[in-house]
């Protein structure tokens, strides 16, 4: 993750999180959010954030949870699409791509997941969706 100044506490863990689906779980990252259709790999897309704030008595600090929304999705690999929601809730608070984010995460939960299927012919595909709250002190 590139060290930024000034950036909204949900973009540093919004680009920690890309780090940990692409180069520690191994999945697809659809970063540009462009592509159009399925794929045969299973391609994992940041779809929302939404942060909340209650300001902490006595100082700058903020009690803050943020929701990050995702969908995979496939063409075909079901499975590997459930595999990968179940590797995403797993990560934890202390993984060492959120050490340099300038605050720390306490908690890490997931919100709620979906799966839909697709049947139209042209696109038919498989998409599971996941929300994960993360919860931590931010200072602005």
């Amino acid at each position: 993750m590139l060290a930024t100044v000034n950036n909204m506490p949900r973009l540093k863990i919004k680009r920690a999180l890309q780090d940990i689906i692409e180069q520690d779980l191994g999945l697809a990252l659809n970063v540009e959010q462009t592509q159009q259709g399925f794929s045969d790999d299973v391609v994992c897309w940041i779809t929302g954030m939404n942060e909340t704030y209650t300001r902490v008595r006595g100082g700058n600090a903020m009690q803050a949870e943020c929701v990050i929304e995702m969908q995979l999705y496939s063409q075909i690999h079901e499975t590997k699409i459930h595999e990968g929601i179940c590797q995403i809730i797993q990560i934890q608070p202390d993984n060492p791509r959120f050490k340099d984010l300038g605050f720390s995460i306490s908690d890490i939960t997931p919100v709620a997941s979906n799966t839909d299927y697709d049947d139209d012919s042209s696109d038919g595909g498989i998409v599971g969706t996941l929300s994960l709250k993360f919860s931590y002190l931010a200072r602005f």
